[in-house]
């Protein structure tokens, strides 16, 4: 048996265990807050006004319209699905990946990736978590295939989804703006705004209000320094950084490697690993410096490390890049359990994820 062979084996049955422990043991507490949204609709509750089980629900009103259908069945069955269907979501989305970078991509090839996939923390912590990400990364994944097949307006659509499910996608959106795939972004903003416009007309001016001036400026970006903000704005918040200086120098990167960013990529098409690479700038950028990244949002590394190996494939690097993207992948990877035992300089370790996702900037911009 081959050491490849060997791996695949180890990871995928790590994987087994792992969705298999999931599905029987554990409670999903972010699920359980998406759950609990549709569940105070049905009862026409406002769900940003009322404590909810779990975590408070904190996603745009367009939202509940696709967790609508897991608010229909009883919650240990939605809970098993929605797992399911996030692991789905995973596999198709690297299944789309690879099939553009590499269109005669093995079998061997796709299991050594969904194996390095599973055992990163970020894919566990999301599927215990019951995360939307999943589905966030399909939909990024499938917009930006549908953009290579120049297919704009299904390009544009499946964008919109992803962000008014979660904003985070927004900033994708620059991308296409530097390819100038006008008709895209047309279709986005439209997608946008029907769905916030059927949104308030179905559940109500109150609920939107409710989200866009009382909730969405209360989330705690600058300044929580939790160890699974792997964000800027935690590296900055456990060094004890002033709220206010904090937020001048976070948002300060933040549109310098957009600019960065929107100026390295070219406005001419290119070979699809190196427009994935370009499309990554945009998002590990805010990854680093959007305001706040638990760990479980890191997944949406995925492409962009999928980017640099294509890269790696297609121009032959040095060993150095090599070596220095494994090391990426382990930072990121990582989960400290007792972050609480670190103080003073060794604060500096709870960053992990962040040098990480910095380091794949640095890698893909190269």
């Amino acid at each position: 048996m081959t050491l490849i062979s060997l791996f695949i084996f180890l990871s995928l049955t790590f994987s087994f265990f792992t969705v298999a422990k999931i599905l029987a043991v554990f409670h999903l507490n972010d699920f359980e807050s998406y759950y609990s949204a549709v569940q105070q609709l049905f009862l026409k509750q406002n769900p940003y006004q009322l404590p909810l089980p779990g975590f408070p629900f904190i996603y745009p009103p367009p939202a509940l319209f696709f967790l609508f259908p897991f608010g229909l069945l009883s919650y240990p069955l939605a809970e098993k699905l929605w797992t399911l269907f996030s692991l789905f979501c995973l596999i198709v989305s690297l299944r789309l990946l690879l099939r553009g970078l590499f269109p005669k991509a093995t079998i061997t090839s796709f299991l050594v990736v969904f194996g390095l996939t599973m055992i990163s923390f970020p894919t566990r912590f999301s599927l215990g978590m019951g995360q939307v990400n999943f589905f966030i990364l399909f939909l990024i994944s499938l917009s930006f295939r549908f953009y290579r097949h120049q297919r704009f307006s299904l390009a544009g659509f499946f964008l919109a989804i992803a962000a008014v499910i979660k904003i985070t996608p927004l900033l994708c959106l620059l991308f296409f703006l530097r390819k100038k795939t006008y008709p895209l972004v047309k279709t986005f903003l439209l997608s946008c705004f029907l769905f916030l416009l059927l949104a308030f007309l179905i559940f109500g001016s109150g609920l939107t209000k409710q989200y866009f001036l009382k909730v969405l400026p209360r989330l705690p970006a600058i300044g929580n320094q939790a160890y699974y903000n792997q964000a800027l704005s935690g590296f900055l918040a456990r060094l004890q950084v002033n709220d206010r200086l904090a937020c001048w120098i976070n948002y300060l990167i933040l549109f310098l490697l957009l600019t960065i960013s929107f100026f390295k990529t070219p406005a001419r098409q290119q070979p699809f690993f190196s427009e994935l690479g370009q499309f990554s700038f945009f998002l590990t950028v805010s990854l680093i410096a959007g305001g706040l990244t638990w760990q479980h949002h890191l997944v949406f590394l995925i492409i962009p490390f999928l980017a640099l190996w294509g890269k790696a494939k297609k121009q032959h690097p040095s060993e150095p890049k090599t070596g220095w993207l494994v090391l990426a992948y382990f930072l990121v990877s990582a989960n400290i359990k007792n972050p609480l035992a670190f103080s003073g300089l060794s604060l500096l370790f709870l960053s992990h994820g962040l040098y990480g996702t910095a380091l794949v900037f640095l890698l893909a911009f190269i």
